[in-house]
């Protein structure tokens, strides 16, 4: 929580550095001011990002590592994307510019974000009722950009105490609350091909049994197994039997070839 402290201590000292942007030509404390926020936000950063990952491996079930943490990866990424477009959205909804006559100062138009006056430009043009086209000065009558930043700021500092009270909880958890439940299931034995040792079926249905023995064992190739064809009506013994026997001989006839 300490890097999320200096995080929200940048989001305060950034809008401020912008207001004070010199005029002139940049000094060497000014740039070296905006030097030491920049480094201090990568730095911050990347601790952040560090411990959420070493989080993440920590919880993650080791039966499906790779699948547990693409998925708390997705949505840690989500999280940090869709803020955006409101913020952008937002931003222009609050910035308000004007076209102003450079002789009266009457306003010859107004508008929301930059539909007036293009970045870099301080020269507009507005048409009257009479569509006659005048030329006028771009005035910012309000900025969003300030706006947003003090929301934001805002929006954090609820933020970091609602993870204090509600969240940070969570990693005092035994990993053992994060792990996967696995459901019941029937144990069988697998099939042993060298010693020609008969599997145990599981509980299924004979005609369930039957097509997926048939699908299983290759029927062409040097590997072939030359599995006689079963009745669907067959019981699961009378398949287990007719799966031990075949077995048996394709081993035989394996260790002789």
């Amino acid at each position: 929580m300490t890097c999320y402290k200096i995080r929200i201590g940048i989001a305060v000292a950034v809008p401020v550095i912008i207001y004070y942007f010199p005029q002139g030509p940049i000094t060497t404390s000014y740039y070296l001011l905006v030097l030491s926020v920049v480094l201090l936000s990568s730095f911050s950063s990347t601790i952040m990002f560090v411990c959420q990952g070493g989080f993440f491996n920590r919880i993650s079930d080791s039966r499906i590592g790779g699948t547990y943490l693409t998925l708390l990866n997705t949505f840690s990424n989500f999280g940090t994307t869709w803020p955006r477009f409101f913020v952008l959205y937002f931003l222009d909804q609050l910035t308000v510019q004007s076209c102003v006559h450079p002789e009266t100062g009457a306003v010859l138009s107004t508008a929301k974000g930059s539909g007036i006056c293009k970045s870099g430009q301080r020269v507009c043009f507005s048409t009257n009722a009479n569509g006659v086209q005048q030329e006028g000065i771009c005035r910012l009558d309000s900025d969003g950009y300030y706006l947003i930043a003090a929301l934001c700021v805002l929006i954090g500092i609820f933020v970091f105490f609602y993870l204090s009270r509600n969240l940070l909880p969570l990693q005092r958890l035994k990993e053992s609350a994060w792990s996967v439940p696995v459901l019941p299931y029937s144990k069988t034995k697998p099939l042993d091909i060298e010693s020609g040792v008969s599997t145990t079926l599981p509980s299924l249905g004979s005609t369930t049994a039957a097509h997926l023995i048939s699908t299983a064992l290759p029927s062409s190739g040097p590997t072939a197994i030359p599995f006689p064809l079963l009745d669907p009506k067959s019981s699961t013994s009378q398949i287990s039997d007719s799966l031990s026997s075949t077995t048996t001989t394709t081993t035989q006839r394996w260790h002789r070839e």
